[in-house]
């Protein structure tokens, strides 16, 4: 298997396979109901909408490294407060997860193996995750995604439990 592959199935894994900490991103997101998404534990909190919307956008965000755009902000903002949620929201948010890790895994396979040692900027700045290589990015990606949800699993148990 080629370095471009095992990363690609080490971002699989952790959204969707079966990865070595536990349950992948997607077996927790999708036992989770749209009450528990929306609710807010406490007021300094976010919800479990609010982080699947920064991992979405993060997921984006590479992407468009690995396509070429210049490196930012992800075009749907890194931390966002909501005044309404729908139903639809939180279906929208899950495919979009989904489907933005599908299309980087699937650039990551065909992505050329010499260039993951590359840096799309060489400048460092951490809150935009910049300064890493193509590489970098994809396991700092999945280490973003397994940090929250982990996140995401406590709020879930909080939920479960009122």
């Amino acid at each position: 298997m080629s370095r471009t592959e095992t990363i690609a199935d080490e971002l699989y894994r952790s959204v969707f396979g079966d990865p070595w900490h536990g349950a992948s991103a997607a077996s927790i997101i999708d036992i989770i109901s749209f009450e528990e998404a929306v609710n807010k534990p406490s007021h300094s909190a976010h919800t479990i909408f609010e982080i699947i919307f920064h991992i979405t956008g993060w997921t984006e965000e590479v992407l468009g490294r690995f396509e070429g755009k210049e490196p930012s902000e992800p075009l749907r903002g890194d931390w966002r407060s909501f005044e309404k949620i729908e139903t639809a929201d939180w279906e929208k948010i899950k495919s979009d997860l989904y489907s933005s890790t599908e299309k980087l895994i699937s650039v990551l396979k065909n992505f050329p193996e010499e260039q993951l040692d590359t840096y799309p900027s060489e400048e460092r700045i951490q809150g935009l995750g910049m300064g890493f290589t193509y590489e970098g990015l994809i396991c700092g990606l999945t280490q973003h995604t397994a940090y929250h949800m982990g996140q995401v699993s406590l709020l879930k148990k909080i939920n479960s439990n009122r």
